[in-house]
């Protein structure tokens, strides 16, 4: 069992590329964008965060109604400030097209005087909003699932998807406890993994143009009483 006073921040994802959260290195992050989540004092060691798919998600499989997807569930094991996180990892910062995909994909852009460097994805309006979350959320144990993979939540976890725009701290500890013990099971189950990157990322797209590429083949989240065939189906 988890820490009795289990908590989860739920929320919508509309643009899912690897960014914000960032599942890279070993470790998931989330650096930049919900600025409230990340600066707030509820946002500390142990609380879980769980990313669901917007029905207007810009990438991979989308959600319909009475039929909810996980994009990921991470577990907070550590808060830092944006400069400390520039300063103890530099692996994740971003790079404009390096050997490796994840490199151009880095979510550690603001440098120790909190200066946008190699700005991918956001640009200087992007600088208040993701200044003022203050902090950086690390995630050692986290289940991110690919566009194409992505894990359908069962109606029983209903209550834990928000539904509107923003961000909510939900407190059903009983049922937050479920539902972390469904999202590992199924990652064992249908990946074969205890956790971590869940599925390929077959498809990244360079704004910036070079000679990046990726590999990989997609594959559906196909266990936990849901078929492949109805999961393409019912997700698009």
């Amino acid at each position: 069992m988890e820490d009795r006073d289990l908590k989860m921040w739920s929320y919508r994802i509309v643009h899912d590329k690897q960014f914000a959260p960032n599942p890279f290195k070993g470790v998931l992050t989330l650096a930049t964008c919900k600025p409230l989540i990340r600066r707030s004092k509820e946002s500390e060691s142990g609380v879980w965060l769980a990313g669901f798919a917007a029905y207007s998600v810009k990438d991979g499989l989308r959600p319909k109604k009475g039929r909810e997807l996980l994009i990921y569930l991470a577990k907070i094991s550590e808060v830092m400030t944006m400069q400390d996180y520039w300063t103890k990892y530099p692996q994740k910062r971003a790079q404009k097209c390096g050997e490796e995909f994840e490199e151009y994909y880095g979510d550690n852009i603001y440098d120790e005087n909190l200066h946008l460097v190699n700005d991918n994805h956001h640009k200087d309006w992007d600088f208040k909003r993701d200044i003022s979350g203050k902090n950086v959320l690390i995630c050692k144990e986290f289940y991110y699932f690919a566009p194409d993979s992505r894990l359908v939540v069962p109606n029983e976890f209903d209550e834990l998807v928000y539904k509107r725009r923003g961000q909510t701290l939900v407190q059903n500890k009983d049922l937050i406890q479920k539902f972390i013990d469904y999202v590992r099971s199924c990652a064992k189950d249908d990946f074969g993994k205890p956790q971590g990157i869940l599925g390929d990322i077959k498809r990244i797209e360079y704004s910036t143009g070079g000679n990046c590429s990726s590999s990989g083949t997609p594959t559906l989240s196909s266990g936990c009483g849901v078929s492949s065939q109805n999961h393409k189906n019912s997700c698009g």
